[in-house]
């Protein structure tokens, strides 16, 4: 396998909450106006990634959202909204962008994405649930690209969670955050990425000497700890190999005894 990364596109808390006012350099007032926090961050890291690629045609582009939590800080609204006025009054507004494929739905719409598409929900191991079906798609010929990437959004009650019960587990505990990043991924063609490649994304263990290792937690400093945070990782080592820093480098996922690794190399 050898995917190529042809565009990425990031929106970042980086100790706060992430900024989307970028959106509006894409979408009009009228357009946003219903749309959540978290849609936002994924929509504007979609919209960077395909601005950051080159010439990809959108006529067999395919879209596969990874996340976590899903939209944690409307969901919660929706059921004050439900717990305060019952189902009569509730808001269809939060309930329609409360569901985990608001996001995706969000995206396909405003960039006109007509391929499949599909979210990924399997808590710290949704990104490379996620990616393994993205290149399954470009192997299989079903799309010519994909447009890919993770999402998740800080709430409080996240936070309260994650502190209970992962201050003395497996995972520990750092301070939550919360971003989106996407990428363009198509098949090697004549070796024309101008990021890196993926060559091998897998459940469990990876040993190989010549490889360097980006853990999880390593960055948490940087961007906060949240489950699709892996994709962070993944721009990080893709951004790395395209400066010729490194030319092989393993992101590796750890959680409750579970592993997950991709690869990335450069051209050699």
């Amino acid at each position: 396998m050898k995917i190529a990364i042809q565009g990425i596109g990031m929106v970042g808390g980086f100790g706060s909450i992430a900024d989307t006012d970028q959106l509006s350099s894409f979408l009009s007032k009228k357009e946003l106006r219903r749309i959540d926090h978290f849609s936002k961050m994924a929509l504007l890291a979609s919209f960077l990634s395909i601005e950051d690629s080159k010439n990809i045609s959108k006529k067999r582009i395919g879209l596969i959202v990874a996340t976590g939590y899903g939209p944690t800080q409307t969901t919660f609204s929706f059921l004050d909204s439900f717990i305060d006025s019952s189902d009569i009054n509730s808001s269809p507004t939060l309930f329609s962008n409360s569901i985990h494929n608001s996001a995706a739905a969000h995206i396909a719409i405003s960039l006109k994405i007509n391929g499949p598409t599909l979210t990924v929900s399997q808590q710290d191991f949704s990104v490379p649930s996620a990616l393994i079906t993205a290149c399954q798609w470009i192997n299989d010929d079903l799309v010519d690209s994909v447009l890919f990437g993770g999402v998740d959004e800080y709430g409080q009650i996240i936070e309260y969670c994650q502190k209970r019960f992962f201050e003395e587990g497996i995972c520990g505990y750092s301070k939550v955050g919360e971003g989106a990043c996407f990428f363009v991924l198509t098949k090697d063609i004549c070796s024309q990425s101008p990021y890196a490649y993926i060559t091998d994304v897998a459940f469990g263990h990876f040993k190989d000497k010549n490889v360097v290792c980006i853990k999880n937690g390593y960055y948490d400093w940087l961007y906060g700890k949240f489950p699709t945070s892996q994709a962070f990782d993944m721009a990080i080592a893709a951004l790395i190999i395209r400066y010729n820093k490194l030319q092989n480098i393993c992101c590796i996922k750890t959680c409750n005894s579970r592993i997950s690794s991709i690869i990335i190399k450069g051209d050699s």
